[in-house]
């Protein structure tokens, strides 16, 4: 009787810490996925941009809330900044309403993860519009 007493005490404190194992083992709350620095091409309207311009997009990824920057190499369109994406499934979709070039002006990003790359399409202002795409680095 004492041995199966023994025996079950073992196995309750085994199982108790495996659960906090496996607790501190879970990721926080959100998905992580979009978090980082990615780097790409943008390929817009040939009279605003000279060739296709690189770009950096940097996404922070917090809980429920997508922030980040998109800075590319044609001064054009300098930088913008975003800090109401949305993720949904394997998409981001994202909304400026800061622009350097038209101040006010609406820009509109909308992209699919696919491993390392996302992949989307932008239009500003509904004036421009274009593709781009970036790989995680």
């Amino acid at each position: 009787m004492l041995l199966l007493i023994f025996a079950l005490s073992i196995l309750a404190c085994g199982k108790s810490s495996s659960g906090n194992d496996g607790a501190a083992n879970t990721p926080p709350p959100g998905d992580h996925r979009f978090s980082g620095t990615w780097q790409g091409s943008l390929i817009g309207d040939p009279a605003h941009f000279i060739g296709n311009p690189a770009v950096t997009l940097v996404l922070n990824y917090s809980d429920t809330l997508l922030t980040g920057t998109l800075a590319t190499s044609d001064s054009a369109f300098t930088t913008v900044a975003f800090n109401n994406g949305k993720v949904q499934g394997d998409s981001i979709f994202f909304e400026v309403i800061q622009s350097t070039i038209y101040p006010g002006a609406r820009v509109k990003f909308s992209g699919k993860v696919f491993n390392t790359v996302i992949s989307g399409a932008w239009n500003h202002s509904r004036l421009h519009q274009g593709e781009w795409s970036v790989s995680k680095n």
